[in-house]
């Protein structure tokens, strides 16, 4: 069958993949979970098919996954990533016992009440992905294809 007679599959899924990007950026920055815009900005999507499956791919940055999922209590995370962190955000430490803490004391403190504590999961991608899990556009391209792949197997009869 020739791979561009699902046209209709390709762009549906390449638009509910931009619709998924755009809602799920703007979940990032009201949750304030995009500091640096680095997160955000990096999205894309991507639509591979081979053999009549297709697949919708969201390429993200690799700390996706500790905005989404959280972390749990244990290690402390990366030092540097702590600090970079704060000079972006920016965070404004509480002054104790009349001290403002330094950078590097900051990122001591931040880091290691997370290795107490853990982070919190956000579930942003998850709720962002349930909300087109039924989106109708697919169903709809997916009639039109069929009937588009039909029409081609019996023009002939």
């Amino acid at each position: 069958m020739n791979e561009n007679v699902n046209t209709n599959i390709q762009r549906v899924l390449e638009t509910l993949g931009d619709q998924i990007i755009d809602v799920y950026r703007r979940k990032l920055y009201e949750g304030g979970s995009n500091a640096s815009g680095l997160l955000g900005n990096s999205l894309s999507c991507i639509v591979k098919t081979e053999d009549g499956v297709y697949d919708l791919y969201i390429s993200l940055q690799d700390y996706w996954k500790y905005v989404e999922n959280g972390r749990q209590p244990g290690k402390f995370p990366p030092l540097d990533v702590i600090k970079q962190w704060i000079q972006i955000k920016p965070v404004i430490p509480n002054i104790r016992n009349g001290k403002l803490p330094t950078l590097d004391q900051l990122t001591f403190l931040i880091s290691r009440s997370i290795a107490r504590n853990g982070i919190q999961p956000k579930n942003y991608l998850a709720n962002t992905i349930r909300e087109f899990e039924y989106d109708p556009q697919f169903y709809e391209a997916v009639h039109k294809d069929i009937e588009r792949n039909v029409d081609l197997i019996f023009k002939d009869f």
